[in-house]
């Protein structure tokens, strides 16, 4: 469940990944429709990002940036693209320091995690679990968790709010599935 790596090199001291062109539609094409996802749907499709997550944190690669735009609908199943692009993009922008160039945040706003959305430089799997519970959130509500008008204000909540239950935007989600994308 992951687009595969073709060729890679650098250009202009950046990386670059050559994949193969999938002719369907990301995960976000089909909520920015407004379309929510059932909920036995939505969890067959994360549990196959899930699987993809599982072996890349198996080999000790994260992906650093989960979220719609980066999970494909293959006739009708997930595969994950952009798979390491936001930790090369660390290792390029890194000035021998631990700090990236500019204080630079690797990964989108509305589904990084805290220790991501801190600028931590060592992260792991758990990170990629907690956007894929965005996802999961965003696919069964219509909605993310945390909202705001700035990147920062959305960073904050995440410190200084508890994320809200699933069933409290979507009625009669079963207590597992609710607990589970609490814990995650």
């Amino acid at each position: 469940n992951i687009v595969p790596l073709l060729d890679s090199g650098h250009a202009n001291d950046a990386p670059y990944y050559v994949m193969p062109f999938i002719d369907d539609e990301t995960l976000r094409a089909r909520l920015d429709r407004g379309e929510r996802f059932p909920l036995a749907e939505a969890i067959a499709l994360v549990t196959e990002v899930a699987d993809a997550l599982e072996y890349a944190h198996a080999a000790g690669i994260v992906h650093r940036d989960i979220k719609p735009e980066n999970i494909l609908l293959l006739r009708g199943h997930a595969v994950v693209a952009d798979f390491g692009t936001a930790r090369a993009l660390t290792r390029v922008t890194d000035t021998g320091s631990g700090i990236t160039t500019g204080g630079m945040v690797v990964g989108t706003p509305a589904y990084m995690s805290p220790e991501q959305a801190v600028g931590e430089t060592e992260i792991d799997g758990r990170s990629d679990v907690y956007s894929l519970a965005i996802v999961l959130f965003e696919m069964v509500s219509g909605t993310l968790p945390f909202t705001a008008s700035t990147t920062q204000g959305l960073i904050a909540k995440r410190f200084h709010e508890r994320a809200p239950r699933l069933s409290s935007r979507v009625p009669g989600v079963p207590d597992t599935t609710d607990d589970a994308v609490a814990m995650a």
